[in-house]
């Protein structure tokens, strides 16, 4: 609860009321498992996709958004390729994960080369 408040700007007790309202609603669900946390029930999914259509439909910013995520779709294989090679490196042609402690196979510099400006 404590990075939901920290996300949100929220005080912990008031996360804690909107959660738990949420829950009485049916639209969100805690699973105390050790994995466990707060999700969003199907009908949350539902409600979300309604407020959401809302917030993008009142102000008239549907087209910015979906110009927006347009230009993300061109860039998003390149941007998954830079965080794969980041991620898994290669010996002897098997693939391992990174530990980043090879300093050539460092690229800081890749992401920056996907900015379209």
């Amino acid at each position: 609860m404590d990075r939901i408040s920290a996300a949100s700007d929220l005080a912990r007790d008031e996360v804690d009321r909107w959660l738990h309202a949420l829950s009485v609603d049916g639209l969100a669900s805690l699973d105390p498992g050790p994995f466990g946390g707060w999700s969003l029930t199907d009908a949350g999914r539902a409600a979300d996709d309604e407020w959401l259509a809302q917030e993008l439909d009142a102000p008239g910013a549907r087209t910015a958004v979906l110009n927006c995520y347009r230009q993300f779709l061109g860039l998003n294989p390149e941007l998954l390729q830079v965080c794969s090679d980041w991620q898994m490196r290669s010996f002897g042609g098997s693939p391992s994960l990174n530990d980043h402690t090879d300093p050539r196979l460092r690229r800081p510099g890749a992401v920056a080369a996907l900015s379209p400006g």
